[in-house]
C-alpha cells in the first residue's frame, strides 16, 4: 500500500487513523497494518533502493544521452539538491561531473541546455559540453527587454492590480492577476485580464478613495496592441 504515500502523497499518520484502521478490518479483519515508523524507515527507503538501483542499472547500459540543468531552491529556500559551494563554473561543473560519475553518465552527454546565466553556460563549456541556452528562457530575455520599452505604464498597471488585490470588499468574479518579474508571460496574463476588466476598472476607480491614477485613453490602446504581440509568443512558449 506504499501507493498512498508514494501516488496519493498521504501522511504516513493515515495508518494510524481510526477511520483507516476501521476501513482496513472491513476489508480484511487479519490483515496487519504497518506503523508509520515502519512505513518511513523502512519500507519507503527499501522501495527508493529499490528503483535506485533499477535507474543506475538502466544508465549504465546507454550510448549516450542529453543534459539539462539548471539552478533554482525551493520558496523555502532548500535546495532541491545539497550544494553548499559557491555558484562558479568550476563548482558547478565538478558537482555535474559528480552527479554524472555517480549514474555512469560520464563521456555519454552528447548535447546540454541551460538557461543563459553566464556560470551555468561556463559550466557547460569547462566541462566540454555542446549546448545552447533554452528557448523558453531566451524568449523570457527578449520580451523583459521588450516590455522595458513600456516600463512606465506597465508599472502604472501594476499599481492599480496591486491596489484592486489588497483592498477588502472586492469580489470579483474574475481577479486581476499580478505578474512575476522572472517570467515574460505573467506580464502578459496581467494585461490581458486588466484589458478584459477595463470596463470595471475605469468605472471603479472614479469611486474609490486613494485609488491610483487611471489609465489614459491611449495607454488602454496600447496595451491592447501588446496584447495581440504577446499572444502569439505566449503560446510558443
Amino acid at each position: 500500500y506504499f501507493n498512498l504515500f508514494v501516488n496519493d502523497f498521504q501522511p504516513f499518520k493515515i495508518v494510524e487513523d481510526s477511520g483507516f484502521k476501521q476501513f482496513v478490518k472491513a476489508l480484511n479483519p487479519n490483515y496487519e497494518l504497518l506503523n508509520r515508523h515502519a512505513i518511513s524507515k523502512e519500507l519507503i527507503p527499501a522501495l527508493y533502493e529499490k528503483c535506485l538501483v533499477e535507474m543506475k542499472s538502466l544508465t549504465s547500459t546507454i550510448e549516450s544521452a542529453c543534459l539539462t540543468t539548471d539552478c533554482w531552491t525551493f520558496r523555502n529556500n532548500e535546495r532541491c539538491h545539497s550544494f553548499n559551494s559557491n555558484y562558479t563554473a568550476n563548482n558547478l561543473a565538478q558537482e555535474i561531473e559528480d552527479v554524472l560519475n555517480f549514474w555512469s553518465l560520464c563521456n555519454k552527454i552528447t548535447f546540454a541546455v541551460s538557461d543563459n546565466a553566464y556560470n551555468i553556460k561556463n559550466t557547460l563549456t569547462t566541462l566540454g559540453f555542446k549546448n545552447m541556452g533554452c528557448f523558453a528562457h531566451t524568449i523570457n530575455l527578449i520580451f523583459q527587454s521588450a516590455l522595458a520599452l513600456e516600463e512606465d505604464l506597465i508599472s502604472k498597471v501594476k499599481t492599480i492590480v496591486t491596489y484592486f488585490r489588497k483592498s477588502n470588499g472586492i469580489k470579483e468574479p474574475k481577479k486581476l492577476i499580478q505578474d512575476v518579474q522572472t517570467r515574460w508571460n505573467s506580464t502578459y496574463y496581467m494585461i490581458s485580464r486588466f484589458v478584459e476588466l477595463e470596463t470595471s476598472i475605469r468605472g471603479t476607480m472614479g469611486l474609490l478613495n486613494n485609488a491610483p491614477n487611471n489609465l489614459k485613453p491611449e495607454e488602454w490602446i496600447i496595451l491592447q496592441e501588446l496584447i495581440q504581440v504577446l499572444k502569439s509568443f505566449e503560446e510558443a512558449t
